[in-house]
C-alpha cells in the first residue's frame, strides 16, 4: 500500500524496506536532492534494487521512490490464456506519476557500471522517454547530439550512437535482432536494428566502425547485447536469403540448415537462418571479445510476451531496445 518514512532509519534501514514486496515510500524532507543522493548510494551498492526502483516524482519538500514490477524471473512469458489480443496496438508510453506501481514489464540486461539496457516487452510502459528512428531495413547510423530529436529527423536510420549521459536510444523491433553496445571507456552506446537485411549489411559491424572514428572506441572494449528476435527454428527463409547470406561470406555451416520437408507444423522444414549466431559472428569479427558478447536467445515468434511480425502481421507493436548513459 505504501509506507512514509524519514531517512532517520540509516541507510541501511531504508535498504531493507526497499527490498520489501510491492512497496512505495512517500518521505517528506526538506532537502529531497540530499535524499536522492542517499538512496543513490544504496542502489549503487546493492543492483538488484536499483534494477527495480526509480524515482517518481521529485520536490522540495517530498521525495518518492516507487518498485515498477514485480521481482521474478525477468524471461518469464505471459501465457497464451492470458494474452489480449486486442491490446497488441498499444503504444508504448513514457511512465507518468499516475502509473505508479504498474509493471514495466522490462527485460533489463547488465552491461556494467553506468549504463542501462533493456528491452520492453507486449504493452508494457517505457520507465523514460526513448529517442527512435523510422527504421528502413537500412544500414544508415545517425550519432544522436541532442535530445529532442524525432522519429521524423531520424528518417531512415537503422542504428544510433550517443556519447551524452541521460539521452535514452532504441530501435524498435518485432522478429528482427537488437543490438545494443557500450563502450565504458570512452562512455559511448549504440543501439542497432539488425533485421536479416540489416545482418547481411553488416550495420553492427558498421556502427562499431563508427564509434571508433567519432568517439575513440576499441572494439575490445565493448560490451554488447543481442536481444529476443525470432529464433533459429522460426525464422524458415527461401533459396534468395540463404544466397544473400552466403554472398556476404558469413560461415554457413555455423547459421544455416537446410530441415528439408517439414512435418506440417509452422516454419517447419526448408531452410532456418540463426540470427543470433550471424550477429555473434558480425561482433566478433570486428573485435569484440566473445565473452562480452551476451545472447539473449528468447524467439520472439514463439514467445507471445514479445511482439512479432511473422506472427501477428507486420501492423502489430514493436518491442522497444533502449540504452541509456547514467
Amino acid at each position: 500500500k505504501g509506507t512514509e518514512t524519514g531517512l532517520d532509519h540509516g541507510e541501511e534501514g531504508v535498504e531493507e524496506i526497499l527490498r520489501g514486496r510491492g512497496v512505495k515510500l512517500n518521505i517528506t524532507t526538506k532537502a529531497a536532492s540530499t535524499d536522492k543522493a542517499k538512496f543513490q548510494r544504496i542502489f549503487d551498492k546493492a543492483p538488484d534494487i536499483r534494477e527495480n526502483m526509480v524515482f517518481l516524482e521529485e520536490g522540495k519538500r517530498c521525495l518518492q521512490v516507487g518498485r515498477l514490477r514485480p521481482e521474478g524471473n525477468p524471461h518469464r512469458s505471459v501465457s497464451p490464456g492470458r494474452h489480449d489480443p486486442g491490446n497488441h496496438h498499444r503504444r508504448q508510453t513514457p511512465l507518468r506519476g499516475k502509473d505508479v506501481g504498474m509493471s514495466m514489464n522490462l527485460l533489463r540486461y547488465r552491461l556494467g557500471a553506468g549504463v542501462e539496457a533493456f528491452t520492453a516487452r507486449r504493452d508494457s510502459v517505457l520507465p523514460y522517454p526513448v529517442i527512435q528512428g523510422h527504421q528502413v531495413h537500412g544500414s544508415r547510423i545517425a550519432i544522436v547530439d541532442r535530445p529532442d530529436l524525432t522519429r521524423e529527423d531520424l528518417e531512415g536510420y537503422d542504428a544510433f550512437i550517443t556519447d551524452i549521459p541521460g539521452i535514452a536510444i532504441g530501435v524498435r523491433t518485432a522478429d528482427c535482432t537488437p543490438v545494443l553496445l557500450f563502450d565504458p571507456v570512452h562512455r559511448v552506446i549504440a543501439a542497432v536494428h539488425s533485421g536479416w537485411r540489416g545482418t547481411v549489411s553488416k550495420i553492427s559491424q558498421k556502427t562499431v566502425r563508427l564509434m571508433g572514428e567519432a568517439f575513440g572506441t576499441c572494439p575490445a572494449d565493448l560490451c554488447s547485447v543481442i536481444g529476443p528476435s525470432i529464433g533459429p527454428d522460426s525464422f524458415q527463409v527461401g533459396e534468395e536469403v540463404v544466397e544473400r547470406f552466403r554472398d556476404a561470406g558469413f560461415p554457413m555451416s555455423g547459421i544455416w540448415t537446410d530441415q528439408g520437408p517439414g512435418n506440417g507444423s509452422p516454419m517447419s522444414g526448408g531452410h532456418h537462418i540463426d540470427l543470433f549466431k550471424a550477429n555473434r559472428w558480425i561482433l566478433e569479427g570486428c573485435g569484440l571479445k566473445p565473452g562480452n558478447i551476451q545472447i539473449y536467445d528468447i524467439d520472439t515468434f514463439t514467445d507471445l510476451s514479445f511482439y512479432s511480425a511473422r506472427r501477428e502481421g507486420v501492423g502489430c507493436g514493436r518491442n522497444i531496445n533502449s540504452i541509456k548513459l547514467i
